[in-house]
């Protein structure tokens, strides 16, 4: 499962930045001559503002600088972000990839983490290195062959590029953006067998009868929503247009999204220069972490669970994601309740310290733990 997911992480990656104008043979001509450079360098100005009916809203602008050995599948991007309008503040990024392995730097990764699960974890080294575990190899001739696979797709739609010399421009309504995703997605459930090689498992295989039963279920699910889809984003737009040049490419990119929930701009700006000779050295100082180690990293942490006891001595012992139930053996007097001490001990997993069979509920608090009569449920919740 985790190895497709990657599978269509990579492909959805293509064909968002691509696929636009993927008909457009001259268009991939280009594009073709940029993936076979010796080296890259890229400046790229991005702004990204949304604002939603409630009064939520987020304003950036980034600079982000990158370069890349195609060859070698290594690349550097550092990313710098200037918080506008009381948005939350997001640290200097920098990230090294040499195949399928990711380098990020600390500062970047512990503020992903705390976001993720509120947690504070202690990195020592300068970067973190997270490993690839999927046996997927990303290799220059993996990024031709997927090239070669969405050069291929003919979605039967004109997307309405305009070529003028070597200036490429697109305009979709958003209408079209809708058409063109539905497109997409009907091509790949037709060509899944057509995918490169060496991204799918080795076992994969599809039958004819398989892909009519993805598609059957695509358009019972999917397809009657199509026009709610695009009423959704009623007068969102794309704009792009890109200049190639001998040793040089420059595109600039406008996405306007328009909801009923609010609406968005994000604006970009990019120019790549072709480079020879060009050398990254990936970081010294790193921790290496791999997918399960991550898993747990960003993981938020389970609030603790109570052993919760009903007044009839009924309970459930929860443990992590994990309950047990039963019945204890409790006792009321004058008002107080009291519990077996041994059935207790083993359902906390601790000795209590008493001579007595039974303990007041209430004395369990003087032993370190937290008791609480929840009147809701009417419990007694033992932490």
């Amino acid at each position: 499962m985790k190895k497709l997911s990657l599978i269509m992480a990579v492909l959805m990656i293509m064909l968002s930045t691509m696929g636009f104008t993927s008909v457009e043979k001259a268009y991939w001509e280009e594009n073709k001559k940029i993936m076979q450079w010796e080296g890259v360098e890229s400046d790229q100005d991005l702004s990204l503002n949304f604002k939603t009916t409630d009064g939520f809203s987020i304003n950036y602008k980034m600079d982000i600088k990158s370069k890349g050995i195609m060859k070698d599948m290594v690349t550097y991007i550092e990313v710098n972000t200037e918080a506008l309008e009381n948005s939350p503040a997001i640290p200097q990024i920098k990230m090294y990839t040499k195949g399928a392995d990711l380098y990020i730097n600390k500062e970047a990764f512990l503020a992903f983490v705390k976001l993720s699960s509120q947690k504070d974890i202690e990195i020592a080294e300068d970067f973190v290195k997270i490993t690839n575990e999927q046996n997927v190899e990303i290799s220059a001739s993996l990024m031709d062959e997927i090239m070669k696979f969405v050069e291929e797709i003919d979605l039967g739609m004109d997307m309405g590029m305009v070529q003028d010399g070597n200036k490429y421009t697109l305009n979709l309504d958003s209408d079209k953006m809708i058409d063109l995703l539905d497109a997409y997605m009907r091509y790949i459930f037709n060509n899944m067998d057509k995918l490169p090689s060496s991204l799918m498992p080795a076992d994969f295989k599809m039958t004819e009868e398989e892909k009519q039963e993805m598609l059957a279920m695509y358009d019972a699910f999917v397809t009657p929503y199509k026009d709610t889809a695009k009423a959704a984003i009623k007068g969102s737009a794309y704009y792009q247009v890109d200049t190639f040049e001998e040793s040089k490419y420059s595109q600039e990119a406008v996405l306007d999204i328009k909801t009923p929930m609010g609406n968005g701009k994000l604006a970009m700006n990019s120019v790549s220069n072709k480079v020879s000779d060009l050398k990254i050295s990936l970081p010294a100082s790193v921790k290496v972490v791999n997918q399960e180690e991550l898993n747990e990293m960003m993981m938020p942490e389970m609030p603790p669970m109570p052993l919760s006891i009903s007044l009839d001595g009924s309970y459930v012992n929860f443990k992590g994601n994990d309950f047990t139930e039963g019945k204890i053996e409790i006792k009321n007097v004058n008002g107080a309740t009291y519990l077996n001490v041994n059935q207790l001990s083993r359902l906390l997993s601790t000795i209590i310290e008493t001579k007595e069979d039974y303990i007041r509920t209430t004395d369990l608090a003087n032993l370190g733990f937290d008791v609480q009569w929840n009147a809701e449920s009417k419990t007694i919740d033992i932490y």
